[in-house]
């Protein structure tokens, strides 16, 4: 079992608290003790805080191999920027397959943290808005690289259905001349 604060990959900024069982087997019955008491900036005033929070009232009944409790601490620029502790001394009890696993004792300091810059990792909700916004452009590309050819058919079009009216103009006269022409012609015919 491991027991930590540490930088967040996916939040600037942000401090998590990790509970880790890193061992091959379930522990159980974990019990966590902060000496002094854990607190954060963002504490209520109501006295409530982070050290009231079950897993450290109460212990953590059952965490299988690999599992991980991974919680918000505090924002960096928050804590330091208060007068809390910064060092922890973190024990770490649990029982294994075969009863009480020896405890682990050890120092979490926090100021290891102060004034260090780190990238965030985007999440995959994050990846999936990017990548929406980067089709929204690429049809907007595509929209734009095909207005002119949207543009040329209609020019094209137009032009068909002008030439179509002007060669229907042009009939139409000698098909009327015709017309009467052929009227006329038929009583001199029977003359």
């Amino acid at each position: 079992m491991v027991v930590d604060i540490r930088a967040s990959d996916f939040i600037s900024e942000a401090l998590n608290l990790v509970v880790e069982n890193v061992g091959p087997t379930v522990a159980r019955n974990v019990r966590i003790t902060f000496d002094p008491a854990i607190e954060t900036s963002m504490d209520g005033d109501d006295g409530e805080g982070l050290a009231d929070a079950l897993i450290f009232t109460q212990g953590i009944p059952h965490l299988p191999p690999g599992r991980k409790i991974e919680v918000l601490f505090d924002i960096g620029w928050q804590f330091f920027k208060k007068d809390l502790p910064r060092q922890y001394t973190v024990t770490v009890e649990a029982d294994g397959p075969y009863g009480a696993v020896e405890p682990l004792t050890y120092l979490i300091d926090l100021e290891i943290y102060r004034k260090l810059r780190h990238l965030t990792i985007k999440t995959l909700h994050q990846q999936v808005q990017e990548m929406e916004k980067l089709r929204k452009a690429v049809e907007k590309v595509v929209a734009e690289l095909a207005r002119p050819r949207r543009e040329a058919e209609a020019a094209e079009w137009r032009r068909a259905v002008e030439e179509q009216r002007a060669q229907g103009d042009r009939e139409a006269p000698s098909s009327a001349r015709e017309s009467l022409h052929s009227g006329s012609e038929e009583p001199n015919a029977g003359c």
